[in-house]
C-alpha cells in the first residue's frame, strides 16, 4: 500500500508560459519509467510531445500540480477520447499523468487521481477513464489497486493500450 500524501496540492490549468515545465516533468517521468524497465514514453522528447502539450494547453486540458509553490506533476483531462469511440458524455479521460522523479512512491499519484475524480464529478461526469501501455504490468496493477477496472486492449499504430475506467 502506498503512503498517503500529506501536503496540500494546488492543481491549476497550465498556461503557455508553463509548456517547458510540463515537458520537463514528462521527460523526468519517462526517464524514471525507463530506469525502472518500463518503456511507456520515449525518454527524449519528440516534436509531437511539444505539439500535443501545446495543443492541450490551448484547449485548457493540461494541468500542473503545485506542491509548496513548485510544479511537481502534470496531467491532461479531456472530455472526448478516440480510444473510447462511443459519444459518452458522462465520461472524463485522464492522460499523461506524470510526477517528478523525487516524488514517486509517496502517494502523490493517488492524491492526483482523487483530484481528477472530484473534478470530473464536479463537471457532472460519472466515469473516469484512462489508458496505459498494455505491457506495463506495474502501472496496470497500480491502477487496479486504485479501483480502476480493466475494459479491453486496443492497438493504435505501435501502441498497445489497456483501457481502464472507474465509476465516480
Amino acid at each position: 500500500m502506498l503512503p498517503r500524501w500529506r501536503k496540500p496540492i494546488d492543481v491549476q490549468l497550465a498556461t503557455e508560459d508553463e509548456l517547458a515545465v510540463m515537458i520537463d516533468i514528462l521527460i523526468e517521468a519517462a526517464g524514471w519509467l525507463s530506469n525502472n524497465g518500463v518503456d511507456q514514453w520515449p525518454v527524449s522528447p519528440r516534436a509531437y510531445w511539444h505539439r500535443r502539450a501545446a495543443r492541450a494547453i490551448s484547449r485548457q486540458e493540461a494541468y500542473l500540480a503545485y506542491v509548496d509553490g513548485s510544479a511537481q506533476a502534470t496531467l491532461r483531462l479531456i472530455w472526448v477520447d478516440d480510444y473510447w469511440p462511443s459519444a459518452d458524455k458522462s465520461a472524463a479521460y485522464l492522460h499523461s499523468l506524470a510526477i517528478r522523479d523525487g516524488l514517486h512512491g509517496q502517494g502523490l499519484g493517488v492524491a492526483l487521481l482523487a483530484w481528477c475524480k472530484a473534478y470530473a464529478r464536479a463537471k457532472d461526469k460519472t466515469v473516469l477513464r484512462l489508458d496505459c501501455l498494455a505491457g506495463n504490468r506495474r502501472l496496470r496493477q497500480y491502477y487496479e489497486a486504485q479501483g480502476f477496472i480493466y475494459q479491453r486492449e486496443i492497438v493504435d499504430n505501435d501502441y498497445n493500450a489497456a483501457l481502464y475506467e472507474i465509476e465516480l
